[in-house]
C-alpha cells in the first residue's frame, strides 16, 4: 500500500499530507505596541497595536497599559488600525481597566476597527461600554468631551 496519488482528488478515506487554515489575512507574528503622545493634545495617549492581541501577547499589551495609568494618563485612543484579531484576554485588558480610567475623569476609545474585529465588538455588545471612532483625529476630538 503506496502513497495516494496527489494529483487526484483526496478520497474521504484518504488522509491528507497536510492541512492549513486560512482566516483571511496573513499571520502577524510580530506583535507590537507602541505608546506616544499627540502634538496638539498632551494629554491624550495614543497606543498602536499590530499583529494579534491575543494570550501570548496580551501581557505586553496590558503592560504599556498599566504604564499608562501609572502615569496618570486616563485619556486613551487605542489605533487598531494595524490589528489582525482580538482574542478574549484582549478584550479583557480593555473593559477590565474602563471603570478605573472613567473613574480618573478619563476613557479609552478605539479607532481602525477592521471587519473582523468589529464584528466580534458588536456581537460582544462592547459597544455599549467602548466609543469606538473611524480615525484617531475623530477619537480626540469627539472622544473625550470636555474633561
Amino acid at each position: 500500500m503506496g502513497l495516494p496519488d496527489r494529483g487526484r482528488p483526496v478520497q474521504w478515506d484518504e488522509e491528507p499530507l497536510s492541512a492549513e487554515i486560512s482566516y483571511g489575512v496573513e499571520p502577524v507574528r510580530n506583535f507590537k505596541v507602541e505608546v506616544g503622545r499627540l502634538p496638539l493634545r498632551s494629554d491624550v495617549a495614543l497606543v498602536s497595536v499590530r499583529g494579534f492581541l491575543d494570550a501570548t501577547t496580551v501581557g505586553e499589551f496590558d503592560q504599556s497599559l498599566q504604564g499608562l495609568l501609572n502615569a496618570g494618563k486616563y485619556k486613551i485612543v487605542v489605533d487598531l488600525s494595524d490589528a489582525h484579531y482580538i482574542s478574549s484576554a484582549g478584550w479583557g485588558v480593555f473593559i477590565g481597566e474602563i471603570g478605573r480610567i472613567r473613574g480618573n475623569k478619563g476613557d479609552l476609545v478605539l479607532t481602525g476597527l477592521n471587519e473582523e474585529i468589529e464584528n466580534v465588538f458588536k456581537l460582544l455588545e462592547f459597544n455599549s461600554i467602548l466609543k469606538v471612532f473611524r480615525d484617531v483625529e475623530s477619537a480626540v476630538t469627539d472622544g473625550f468631551g470636555n474633561n
